[in-house]
């Protein structure tokens, strides 16, 4: 018995999707984020909180955290760890491995291949610090989280990071590319048959 109606309503912007350029942030990037509510419920806004207990004298310590309520974010949180000193860990995170790919395993092979380390276990990440990444080429296994990730990863790329797949983008932020463009990343999108 319940009835709809009209109303206006202002729709809350997404922290999963913020996570991805406040790591871009901790990790170097100036940009400016916006039209977030800062009371937000979103589980994913502990992204705030991770980035602003391991930053000290503009570096970053090793950390922590249960990935268990906050799923979406573990692979940037992968990737903002990689740059972390010493040696950091995302546990509790099994339920990644029956998402739009193995998550685990996605990212971890995706940074291993460009030079960082990261480890899985079967519920973790176990990742060690590194200065930088060289680039090369890694698939995002068709994973909008993995190749929003890898691009983020590509800001510290010593040469060119190639992200097959990367279309898989579309499925939750279909103007990334052009936003990343816009915030001074270089991107040459192509068709690859």
């Amino acid at each position: 018995n319940q009835k709809y109606s009209p109303a206006d309503i202002k729709v809350e912007g997404d922290y999963s999707q913020a996570a991805f350029l406040y790591v871009a942030n901790a990790l170097g990037s100036e940009i400016q984020i916006r039209n977030l509510n800062t009371s937000s419920f979103q589980g994913d806004k502990k992204i705030i909180e991770i980035i602003s207990k391991i930053s000290y004298n503009n570096k970053m310590k090793a950390f922590e955290v249960d990935g268990c309520d906050i799923p979406d974010i573990v692979p940037i949180m992968t990737v903002l760890a990689c740059f972390c000193e010493g040696t950091s860990k995302i546990y509790n995170v099994a339920r990644l491995r029956i998402k739009e790919s193995d998550r685990l395993e996605s990212i971890s092979s995706c940074i291993n291949k460009i030079g960082g380390s990261v480890t899985t276990t079967e519920d973790s990440l176990i990742i060690n610090g590194v200065e930088s990444f060289t680039g090369g080429e890694v698939d995002s296994f068709n994973d909008h989280r993995i190749a929003m990730s890898m691009a983020v990863c590509a800001t510290k790329c010593k040469k060119p990071l190639i992200i097959k797949n990367a279309s898989s983008i579309e499925k939750s932020w279909p103007d990334f590319f052009e936003q990343y463009k816009k915030l001074g990343g270089k991107v040459n999108v192509f068709d690859m048959e």
